[in-house]
């Protein structure tokens, strides 16, 4: 589960995929198809928008929109699961596991940055949607 802990946030309301579950907690995705709704984080999404703060059935067909918790500036850090990390690690690029979980034995898609090493399990990250080259806008 993921949670803002640093900088600036704002809640906006985004449209979600039919029958697909969201969980509070979960990191949400820029929307990987031309109908721009959101979703759910995996381990190959690499530009990360928020952080869902209303859960969603898979049993829902609906797009009804659901509340996304979003950087309003762009070092906003969050707290996450993660898997062995260490304190070398802070600065790094790693990938997801899955929406709650950053994998740090995986660099391939680089969705989030490392700020602090908290522990082998817990560890504090930016979104990497605004590090770098990255240039998305500010939702």
């Amino acid at each position: 589960m993921a949670t803002w802990v640093k900088g600036k946030t704002r809640v906006k309301a985004f449209a979600t995929a039919a029958s697909t579950a969201y969980l509070v907690g979960d990191l949400i995705a820029y929307p990987a198809t031309q109908d721009n709704t959101i979703i759910v984080s995996t381990s190959t999404t690499d530009k990360q928008l928020g952080i869902c703060l209303q859960a969603k059935a898979a049993s829902d067909t609906t797009t009804d929109p659901i509340l996304v918790e979003v950087a309003a500036e762009p070092f906003c850090e969050f707290e996450c699961a993660t898997t062995s990390l260490v304190a070398t690690d802070v600065g790094g690029y790693f990938d997801l596991t899955d929406a709650r979980t950053v994998n740090r034995g995986a660099t391939a898609n680089d969705a989030v940055v490392c700020t602090s090493f908290l522990s082998a399990t817990l560890g504090r990250f930016m979104l990497n949607s605004f590090v770098g080259t990255h240039s998305e806008t500010w939702p």
